[in-house]
């Protein structure tokens, strides 16, 4: 009897123990991300991956992920739908704490998802947070955005101080509208004789007639360009394409997506910066904070942001950027991508760089030293050659340049002979000879580059000669002729 009863004990105590462990752990909670817009848009993606990486999560969590894709489908038929569909779907997971991308999602759930609308919410990427309008949700709480006009003109004007025209470009959408009514509130303090023009909602004809009269000392701000007179709506992508493409003027921004299309910067709303303040809010929240105690962040946290292949481009040295810019689009990297590729591509890459030959691959429009063979980088002694720009090692002033590279791409001039700094500060000539190809789909100049300064200097020299040996002869004649003159006078007196 005793075996059996220690036998009952010994087959209980591991149900017990189970039974205890199950009723003292803490069940998991739910956490709802819902985006915008699709997957792969620059935008949302910057927010998710800063979300995703902040976020302090428990491992019995679950995190529930949502991409509204209402930027590509904006119809109330297409919102019905999801909407319906969403409430199935998180009927079986209840959400505990709701993550919100951009005004779409917000909106969208306020509206289509009413149910969930007590549930503590955290938002960022919302523009001009009005309290007012999301008053029936008492547990909402996150990140305003809104973009930096001062701060991105000012640097503007220290980046570009010649700058006689600054253009601002915005389109017919409402939020276009409103940023050109802030553009317009802003007490500016422009230099004297610095004229202000306004390219608003514009038709891409009358716009790109209008930029292309701007130099390249002048300043667009770009307040987007999306929303056409004719209803029609661009993506981003086609738009700052444009508006780069048609103006020689650097064009300042003010949202972290413009910069691969051109946007050399500015003081700009940055995703990942947005991303992480929310999910510091979302945390205080998991942590037990009540979110309605959890005041709304009005400040947007903007950064300075710059594109290098667009300084370079305008020989903007980065030292006079502000303290703590961040910089993409980096003239390095780019260099090393392009010479990636390209031993990928040419099996006689080999040929160009052991060569004894001076070399080069250059950027048309930005000016930047893709690729450089050891020849050339060894004679120059820049340990960074490759991803120079040539106005830094050319001895001709950058108008000058600009016109020679012009000229070049139009097969108009293609021996050019120039002078080029050494990295010892010594001078020598140069003859290039340079032809605009494609690879890979991109414009690029390759040009072959001779050292000439003896040439030169022995055609100096001959020329000096010559004008030695002349002036000789000249002289000798003069006296001859004087001395004739003189002969003749005295035989006939």
């Amino acid at each position: 009897m005793i075996g059996f009863l220690l036998l009952a004990g010994l087959l209980l105590v591991p149900q017990a123990a189970a039974a205890t462990t199950s009723e003292t752990a803490a069940p998991g909670r739910h956490i709802l991300i819902l985006h915008s817009y699709h997957e792969g848009y620059a935008w949302t993606d910057a927010v998710h991956g800063a979300l995703r990486s902040n976020l302090v999560l428990e491992p019995q969590d679950e995190l529930h992920v949502e991409f509204l894709d209402l930027l590509r489908n904006p119809s109330d038929a297409y919102r019905e739908k999801l909407a319906e569909a969403l409430r199935v779907k998180l009927a079986a997971h209840p959400p505990d704490l709701i993550l919100v991308s951009d005004n779409p999602a917000l909106d969208f759930l306020q509206q289509r998802l009413p149910w969930l609308k007590h549930l503590p919410v955290v938002f960022c990427g919302i523009n001009a947070y009005d309290p007012a309008r999301y008053a029936d949700m008492p547990g909402l709480t996150g990140i305003n955005e809104e973009i930096s006009i001062r701060e991105t003109v000012d640097v503007a004007l220290a980046l570009r101080p010649n700058a006689r025209t600054l253009a601002v470009v915005s389109g017919m959408a409402q939020t276009e509208q409103r940023y050109l009514a802030l553009f317009k509130a802003e007490p500016f303090s422009l230099p004297q004789g610095m004229r202000v023009r306004y390219f608003s909602g514009m038709a891409p004809e009358v716009l790109g007639e209008r930029l292309s009269e701007l130099t390249a000392d002048d300043i667009v701000l770009y307040l987007g360009w999306l929303g056409m007179p004719s209803g029609e709506v661009l993506s981003v992508r086609d738009s700052m394409t444009f508006v780069h493409d048609r103006s020689q003027a650097a064009v300042f921004g003010m949202w972290d997506f413009l910069l691969p299309y051109g946007s050399i910067g500015g003081m700009m709303v940055h995703g990942t910066s947005q991303g992480e303040s929310a999910a510091q809010v979302a945390n205080e929240v998991l942590a037990g904070k009540d979110s309605a105690s959890v005041p709304v962040r009005m400040e947007s946290p903007n950064r300075m942001i710059f594109n290098e292949r667009e300084l370079a481009r305008f020989g903007i040295d980065v030292t006079r950027l502000p303290e703590h810019a961040l910089l993409v689009e980096r003239v390095a990297d780019e260099a090393e991508q392009w010479r990636a590729a390209v031993r990928n591509t040419y099996f006689s890459y080999e040929l160009f760089a052991k060569h004894g030959t001076f070399m080069w691959i250059i950027d048309p429009e930005s000016g930047i030293i893709l690729d450089a063979n050891d020849a050339m980088v060894t004679a120059y002694g820049y340990p960074d050659l490759i991803g120079r720009n040539v106005r830094e090692i050319n001895a001709l002033d950058e108008e000058a340049l600009r016109e020679r590279m012009r000229n070049v791409q139009a097969n108009t001039q293609n021996r050019l002979i120039m002078k080029h700094v050494l990295a010892d500060g010594q001078q020598i000539d140069v003859q290039i000879d340079s032809y605009p190809v494609t690879v890979q789909g991109r414009n690029v100049l390759f040009s072959i580059v001779q050292d000439v300064t003896d040439r030169i200097a022995a055609e100096h020299a001959l020329a000096q000669r010559n004008r030695t040996v002349f002036w000789l002869i000249g002289i000798g004649f003069f006296i001859e002729s004087t001395t004739i003159l003189f002969l003749v006078f005295n035989v006939r007196r």
